[in-house]
């Protein structure tokens, strides 16, 4: 009987394990490749887990987390059914057209999202330009090229020693930055008698909000060279976060095209559409389309983060990988499946 059992068992394995093979699109194929195989797809992959854990990543978490694709990839069909049943209860549309997407189309899944999908794209076709999208310095000149509202950065540090310009002023309070780094991580107020001893870091002006105490993510997609918005999120900063992400627990919340909010867990979100200005919101998402379009065709697609206060909009950096769609929305599969298709198609 045991002996049956584990027939069986590995029976049932090896046809999952090959159906999971024959069924991945060659597109897909290719940024699996990548991924596993080439310096550029590891740079990739070392750069996400560094921005993640805040920590310098070393070939044993690379080994690790191709690994971890290897075996997601060939185990995906068991992985996504499990992925549906704990999480079905969260999306507004049958579980079986659920099970359907997220088993047609791997990569909708959150280890490999859209996200991933232009940020594997630019770093495996121009990696000195991805390197570059890693700095916060790099979207300030973006931003100041294009006339785009920014936060004056008033001088840097780097290894506990200060440099600061003429901009800077002792009266003002201002924040510091990374200047290669995401996730909201290493951001705090500047005071000059406590400087990080280690790393790199901008010294930027705080932007001071009124109703919104947060950001928006504005995410732009690349399509055959004609930039188009794919989705808004407004992020509320969590209580004494400077960060409004969701990596600093702050609350995030979908904005539709005409203004109205949405919250991903379904909660009332009518109160939050009186904290901005819609027409403030448009002007914003139109200048971050203006500014995708003068950027490279190698970026896809770019998550732009922006304050709005009752007056104006501040652009603060830019992101790619962006999350595309994020996934705790109760729509991921079906907004993530054709953005991953025009995405695969267009520029695999």
């Amino acid at each position: 009987m045991k002996i049956a059992f584990i027939k069986y068992g590995l029976l049932f394995v090896c046809i999952n394990i090959l159906l999971s093979l024959v069924l991945l699109d060659r597109h897909i194929w290719n940024q699996i490749l990548q991924l596993l195989f080439t310096q550029n797809g590891g740079i990739f992959l070392s750069t996400g887990f560094e921005m993640e854990y805040n920590t310098k990543s070393t070939s044993v978490h690379l080994l690790c987390i191709r690994i971890g694709i290897v075996l997601y990839v060939c185990f995906r069909h068991i992985v996504n059914i499990l992925y549906v049943v704990v999480n079905a209860h969260r999306y507004n549309y049958p579980w079986y057209s659920q099970l359907y997407a997220i088993t047609a189309n791997p990569f909708n899944t959150p280890m490999l999202d859209c996200s991933w999908l232009s940020g594997i794209h630019t770093a495996c076709h121009d990696l000195p330009l991805f390197n570059q999208l890693q700095s916060k310095l790099y979207w300030n000149e973006l931003f100041e090229a294009n006339q785009a509202p920014t936060p004056k950065i008033v001088g840097t540090i780097h290894s506990g020693v200060v440099h600061t310009n003429d901009s800077y002023s002792e009266l003002t309070s201002y924040i510091i930055k990374p200047i290669v780094g995401g996730l909201g991580n290493g951001i705090s107020f500047f005071n000059r008698q406590s400087v990080p001893p280690t790393g790199d870091y901008i010294i930027q002006e705080l932007v001071v909000q009124g109703r919104t105490k947060g950001h928006f993510r504005i995410v732009t997609l690349k399509d055959s060279g004609t930039c188009t918005v794919v989705s808004v999120y407004m992020c509320l900063n969590a209580r004494d976060k400077l960060a409004s992400n969701n990596h600093a627990g702050g609350k995030c919340h979908e904005v539709t095209m005409d203004g109205s909010v949405r919250n991903m867990l379904q909660r009332n979100t009518e109160p939050l559409e009186n904290y901005f200005s819609n027409k403030l919101l448009q002007s914003a998402i139109q200048k971050a389309i203006e500014l995708h379009t003068n950027m490279p065709n190698d970026v896809i697609s770019v998550g732009w983060d922006v304050m709005l206060n009752d007056t104006d909009y501040t652009f603060l950096e830019g992101n790619v990988p962006a999350s595309t769609v994020f996934q705790t929305d109760i729509m991921f599969y079906q907004k993530a499946m054709p953005i991953n298709r025009t995405i695969l198609t267009q520029y695999s």
